[in-house]
């Protein structure tokens, strides 16, 4: 039923000219969770349960930081000029 209802709600709310794209990005999840349970698994196997995971938990970490310090540049989030002028394109709320 979780499957069904994910579905649903994934269709329903995003635009329809990127459906197809988030489509495809949530099924690559599904199946990357099965290449990951072989990973983790035989981490588990060989360290252990508790340094399989903390070991997953510190690369999901890393990785959740690189992707939002490489959306933030990307975006001009945080860019000033030399001057500390806010640069042309951002907005700044302080």
């Amino acid at each position: 039923m979780f499957m069904t209802v994910n579905n649903t709600l994934v269709q329903s709310l995003v635009a329809e000219g990127f459906r197809g794209r988030v489509m495809s990005v949530h099924q690559l999840s599904w199946g990357a969770t099965a290449i990951g349970g072989i990973l983790v698994g035989f981490l588990a196997q060989t360290l252990g349960a508790p340094w399989a995971l903390t070991l997953g938990g510190l690369v999901t970490a890393v990785l959740v930081g690189a992707l939002i310090g490489v959306n933030m540049e990307a975006l001009g989030v945080g860019t000033r000029t030399g001057s500390g002028e806010v640069a042309e394109g951002v907005s700044s709320n302080d």
